[in-house]
């Protein structure tokens, strides 16, 4: 089942992100991870390889000729995400897709 988290009372959102993320793909599910701005993404994408020192994590930007194929993709352009089942939301607005994903969580800390 497809699942979106809103964590909006975290002061470093990417350790958080990056833990989430790594369960989800250690879980098999493919992971959209929708961010503010270029600067967080960057994050992300560098934290990305060598986030677990001991394995690879598949990912790639949405923009990417691959995005379509990889597992885990970092979305700052506000692009649709395609067959993604977990949405993490790193902004503090909704996505425009939201229809798709259940709700789940609310306000994290």
């Amino acid at each position: 089942m497809t699942r979106i988290d809103f964590y909006t009372h975290v002061v470093d959102k990417v350790p958080v992100a990056l833990q989430l993320t790594c369960k989800a793909w250690a879980q098999g599910l493919p992971v959209w991870l929708r961010v503010p701005d270029e600067v967080m993404a960057q994050q992300l994408d560098q934290r990305l390889w060598t986030h677990p020192q001991a394995e690879f994590v598949p990912h790639c930007r949405s923009d990417h000729a691959l995005a379509a194929e990889t597992p885990i993709v970092i979305d700052a352009l506000e692009m649709e995400p395609r067959s993604h089942r977990v949405l993490i939301n790193l902004r503090s607005d909704p996505p425009l897709y939201f229809a798709p994903f259940r709700t789940s969580g609310g306000n994290r800390q």
